[in-house]
């Protein structure tokens, strides 16, 4: 994909140069063993797996790949609880199969929090188990400052890379919305009805400054 061309605003810029000293902390303190194989996936961790987009993807992931079990950090009580919020929500979507069950294996935390808030060994072993992580967990409130989405949105993805980094190397897949486009959140106004998003866009950042600024619009 092509790079991001511009200058990220101050805030932006602050925590992006904290996740890249994170990276290099992380490979200082030791060396992960490659990643497997993409064909290999056995055990995968999917974070928002409640949210609107993670409730089909559990279900896709499940359905279409037999061997493959589906690791899930749930904001509950406990693992029990997590899990009927799971399939509760799942049930919602019209996506829940009974023959899942065996196959989702639920933790109760917080992705914002240090280690997801599990304990050592809990995240010890997501960090030896997992192969891939599909990171969809996220406040989506478009209108919300930034700094009020900054701990989840972006110091969120901290505990991400280091359980990505850690044993040995995972497969990210971080998942956002078509609101970081100033051309699909505006269109209505026809502004932006000459412009074309193409599969390996990447948002112009000039644009987005000029249209959406951090106070109001800080998920972008």
């Amino acid at each position: 994909m092509p790079p991001l061309v511009g200058t990220l605003p101050p805030d932006c810029q602050r925590d992006l140069t904290t996740l890249r000293r994170s990276v290099r902390a992380a490979l200082a303190e030791a060396t992960p063993a490659p990643a497997v194989s993409p064909a290999d996936l056995r055990n995968v961790l999917v974070t928002g797996a409640t949210g609107f987009v993670g409730r089909f993807l559990v279900r896709d992931l499940l359905a279409h790949e037999s061997e493959v079990t589906v690791h899930c950090v749930v904001r509950a009580e406990s693992a029990e609880r997590g899990f009927e919020r799971l399939r509760a929500n799942m049930e919602h979507a019209e996506t829940w199969d009974d023959a899942f069950t065996s196959r989702i294996h639920v933790y109760a935390g917080d992705v914002s929090q240090s280690r997801f808030g599990l304990s050592h060994s809990d995240f010890d072993r997501l960090c030896r188990e997992i192969d891939a992580v599909y990171h969809l967990a996220a406040n989506p409130n478009l209108i919300a400052s930034y700094r009020s989405l900054r701990q989840v949105n972006a110091l969120g993805v901290r505990e991400v890379l280091r359980l990505c980094l850690s044993a040995r190397l995972k497969h990210l897949f971080h998942v956002s919305t078509m609101g970081v486009f100033p051309e699909y959140v505006h269109s209505f106004a026809g502004e932006y009805s000459d412009c074309y998003i193409g599969d390996h866009a990447q948002p112009d950042l000039g644009r987005m400054k000029r249209v959406m600024p951090l106070g109001l619009l800080g998920y972008t």
